[in-house]
C-alpha cells in the first residue's frame, strides 16, 4: 500500500507542475526567473520560483494546522 501511495503523491506533485506550466503558457501565471547566482533573492522571489520548478508547494490545511500548534508552542 506504501507504494501506491508515494505513486500516488507523485502524480499529485506532476500534475501540479503539469497545471502550474499550462497556467504560464496561457499566461495567467507570469513566469519567474530563476535565481542569479552570487546575489540573494527576494524570499518571495526564490519561494515563486521553487513553486514555479516544482519543488515546493503550498501547504495543505493540515500541514498549516500542525505549523500554527507548532508556533504555539512555549
Amino acid at each position: 500500500m506504501r507504494e501506491v501511495e508515494r505513486e500516488l503523491l507523485e502524480l499529485r506533485v506532476r500534475l501540479e507542475r503539469l497545471e502550474r506550466r499550462v497556467r504560464q503558457l496561457a499566461g495567467e501565471e507570469p513566469e519567474v526567473p530563476p535565481p542569479t547566482p552570487g546575489v540573494l533573492p527576494d524570499p518571495r522571489h526564490l519561494i515563486a520560483w521553487l513553486r514555479a520548478q516544482g519543488l515546493i508547494r503550498e501547504p495543505t490545511p493540515e500541514e498549516r494546522q500542525l505549523a500554527a500548534e507548532w508556533e504555539a508552542l512555549p
